[in-house]
C-alpha cells in the first residue's frame, strides 16, 4: 500500500510539474505591414520544428497572439519533458514491486 501512496505522490509531482510557475511570454514588435496571424502562423510553425531538434522527445508548449501594445505579439515556445524518478527511489529504498 506503501509502494502505491509513493507512485500517487510521484503521479501528482508529474502533473503539477506541468503547471507553469512563472510567465514566461515575451513581447516582440511586428514587422511594418506584417498581421499578428502571419507571425503567429510562422511563429507556431518554427517553434514546432525547433523544439524536436533541441530536445527530442519533449512536448511542445506554443502560444502566439496579439500583444499589450500596438504591433506587438505575446509569444513563448517551450519544451516540457517529464523525468520519472520513482524506480530510482525505490532502488534507494530497497522497495519491492506489488
Amino acid at each position: 500500500m506503501m509502494f502505491k501512496s509513493a507512485i500517487v505522490a510521484v503521479l501528482a509531482t508529474v502533473v503539477l510539474s506541468f503547471v507553469a510557475a512563472e510567465d514566461t511570454r515575451m513581447d516582440y514588435k511586428l514587422a511594418k505591414g506584417q498581421t499578428v496571424a502571419q507571425f503567429c502562423a510562422a511563429w507556431n510553425t518554427e517553434c514546432y520544428k525547433y523544439i524536436p531538434k533541441v530536445q527530442p522527445g519533449a512536448e511542445v508548449g506554443e502560444y502566439c497572439e496579439a500583444g499589450p501594445g500596438k504591433d506587438e505579439v505575446q509569444t513563448y515556445c517551450n519544451a516540457y519533458a517529464v523525468t520519472l524518478h520513482g524506480s530510482a527511489v525505490a532502488k534507494i529504498l530497497h522497495a519491492v514491486p506489488a
